[in-house]
């Protein structure tokens, strides 16, 4: 049983993450996607040409990891460019965007699934989102997971 007291499910969700000189958020973000209690399927990570040791970082975290695709673009395109690039590789029926300094919590794939997968025609579902800032003080932006449909 999953935490909210269902079955668990087989994922079939993908991370696209999309990055651009990121590399000192890296090692925690996708650190939160290879540590979920549900795991992707896929997790799709497009360097947008980034300048920084980004995709050396990448290379190091995705060692022996057949589950990730890393892609490098020559030149910076833009995040909307960098989504849609990764979306034409997503096969699954879920895709999940997020940025390389995102840090999603550990049950995000294992709470957010079963919610849609329970609301078929939710187009997508959003979670409460913490930012914290350099000071590391938190605030919270929403309260409780919820789905929406279009």
């Amino acid at each position: 049983m999953t935490a909210d007291g269902f079955p668990p499910i087989p994922s079939s969700v993908t991370f696209v993450m999309p990055n651009f000189d990121h590399g000192e958020f890296l090692r925690e973000s996708l650190s939160a996607l290879f540590n979920q209690t549900l795991p992707a399927e896929r997790i799709i990570v497009i360097d947008d040409g980034s300048t920084d040791d980004s995709n050396a970082i990448i290379a190091s975290l995705i060692k022996g990891r057949d589950d990730v695709t890393h892609i490098q673009n020559r030149n910076n395109r833009g995040v909307i460019a960098c989504l849609n690039q990764g979306l034409d590789l997503v096969v699954t029926e879920f895709v999940a965007f997020l940025a390389a300094d995102d840090c999603l919590e550990r049950r995000f794939v294992e709470r957010s699934l079963p919610l849609l997968l329970r609301n078929a025609g939710a187009a997508l579902s959003v979670a409460k989102a913490i930012v914290t800032n350099g000071g590391g003080r938190s605030e919270e932006h929403t309260s409780e997971l919820q789905s929406h449909s279009f």
